[in-house]
């Protein structure tokens, strides 16, 4: 041992193996001390366990304690049992106190049905969750819109409360604070289930605009031909706001886009459509060219604006006149004829603020009340107001 080894002599070879012999018996010596000081910890844990029952395992027991010696005060107070009842009952009560004591210097929290309400707001297993049940041996638990899908399935929040003890992540939050991790991890779920139902609807419109587009139909003729056409056209614009909504969708996930995640229907569906056609007109003039017989794109929805409804002064002329001396909607009449007079003809576009939309709304119910003929310029009008109201509900409205 310490001799160095004699590198070139013909003993080096033997010397570096008997060398690498003695490391490896070496570690193999230090790893079965280090085994064999774990067991012996394992071994000492598990003798300390069984000694010592943890809260749980205490609280089941001086639950049985409990009952028996109401047994056997049941008994006495009926005048049956044995002369050896006194004693039994003076042993069972020691335990008991005996149990209480264990629980108390143990620092864990003894629950009860006292300790909880209804819609009281709790961590549980880490988790933020709602009172949902207090019975008496058990409390049932609500997990709140933060906590993951599949954790909720899992068979946790009806809770047995001599087990509450064993919990070290339990702890009560007041109901008027939303633990800030807890507010955005709601906030992220509901992103995303926006975000999911928003694709479904995307795939559902894609699906419904593709059958149009394969369809067979019979085009044998001038009027039929431009039928067809003009059915797959439609349907190519709702492929495109199918593209739109998917990747609205991707930006409600992110919590960057919030008025997309309210789409709900078809006809909110068409409303972005006719934003998507106004939004080409725009384009075209501030690009100062022409897309006629183009499909329209995405890029389009970058010249859409949702302000104010604009019509035709025509159709507010019409109503003016359809809704001629009617009783009661002077100042409704006289909103309108001011509106007029800032015009120069009949095509020109107004825009109607809320008191004209109002005026336009009052004019055309008394109007048909009064069973007098509504024209086609104002029926214009009606559309155009529904549509707006198909945006606002979106919450895209300028």
């Amino acid at each position: 041992p310490g001799q160095p080894v004699m590198v070139g002599h013909h003993s080096e070879a033997a010397h570096r193996r008997a060398l690498q012999r003695s490391r490896s018996e070496m570690d193999a010596s230090v790893a079965a001390g280090k085994a064999a000081r774990e067991a012996a910890e394992q071994a000492e844990a598990a003798r300390r366990s069984a000694q010592e029952p943890s809260v749980g395992q205490r609280r089941r027991r001086l639950g049985r304690l409990e009952a028996e010696l109401r047994r056997l005060e049941r008994l006495r107070d009926a005048g049956r049992g044995s002369s050896a009842l006194g004693a039994e009952m003076a042993e069972l009560r020691a335990q008991i106190t005996h149990e209480h004591r264990a629980l108390e210097a143990s620092g864990s929290k003894v629950y009860g049905p006292d300790d909880f309400a209804v819609g009281q707001h709790w961590f549980i297993r880490g988790y933020p969750a709602v009172v949902k049940r207090v019975n008496r041996k058990t409390v049932v638990f609500d997990p709140m819109p933060a906590v993951p899908e599949d954790t909720k399935l899992l068979d946790i929040w009806r809770v047995p409360y001599e087990e509450l003890g064993d919990l070290r992540s339990i702890q009560r939050f007041p109901n008027d604070v939303v633990h800030a991790s807890t507010k955005d991890a709601a906030s992220k779920a509901q992103a995303h289930k926006e975000a999911e139902r928003l694709r479904k609807l995307a795939d559902k419109a894609q699906a419904a605009a593709q059958r149009e587009i394969d369809a067979d139909r019979n085009e044998n003729t001038a009027r039929r031909a431009e039928s067809a056409a003009n059915i797959r056209s439609r349907a190519r614009r709702n492929l495109v706001i199918a593209q739109v909504m998917r990747r609205a969708a991707d930006e409600v996930a992110r919590g960057e886009l919030r008025y997309m995640s309210q789409v709900r229907s078809r006809a909110q569906i068409e409303a972005l459509d006719l934003a998507l056609q106004k939004g080409r007109w725009t384009r075209e003039r501030v690009e100062g060219r022409r897309y006629h017989g183009e499909e329209p794109s995405a890029a389009d929805i970058d010249h859409a604006t949702f302000g104010q409804p604009w019509v035709h002064a025509v159709g507010i002329e019409d109503l003016l006149r359809s809704a001629k001396d009617l009783a009661g909607f002077g100042e409704s009449r006289a909103l309108l004829t001011r509106l007029l007079k800032t015009t120069t003809d009949d095509n020109q576009m107004v825009e109607l603020d809320e008191r004209a939309v109002a005026a336009v709304q009052a004019l055309v119910a008394a109007a048909k009340k009064a069973d007098r003929e509504v024209f086609h310029s104002t029926q214009q009008i009606l559309q155009a107001l529904r549509e707006h109201e198909h945006l606002t509900r979106l919450g895209i409205v300028d």
